[in-house]
């Protein structure tokens, strides 16, 4: 299985210390915001959620992609603009 295969299917390990993948990263965030729409994700609550702890602290700048990524897709899905980096709608 080539590396783009493995990113498209989101079996990416993104923290080897809790090993977790992205598609698990992923559907915490998905559930979160499927229980409340106005939460506030922070890898902390995706850790939680899933029932796991970070360690070294080595992945955060994944996760935080990761749920930066998430968050537009799910606000793409539900027909909501994008977010700029300077907080207004384009």
């Amino acid at each position: 299985m080539g590396l783009i295969q493995t990113i498209r299917e989101g079996i990416m390990i993104l923290c080897s210390c809790a090993v977790l993948r992205e598609r698990e990263v992923r559907a915490a965030i998905a559930a979160m915001l499927a229980r409340d729409p106005y939460v506030v994700v922070t890898p902390g609550r995706v850790y939680h959620a899933l029932g796991r702890r970070m360690r070294c602290f080595a992945c955060l700048p994944l996760i935080a992609q990761t749920i930066q990524r998430e968050l537009s897709d799910q606000r793409a899905a539900l027909g909501i603009s994008p977010i700029n980096d300077e907080g207004a709608t384009p």
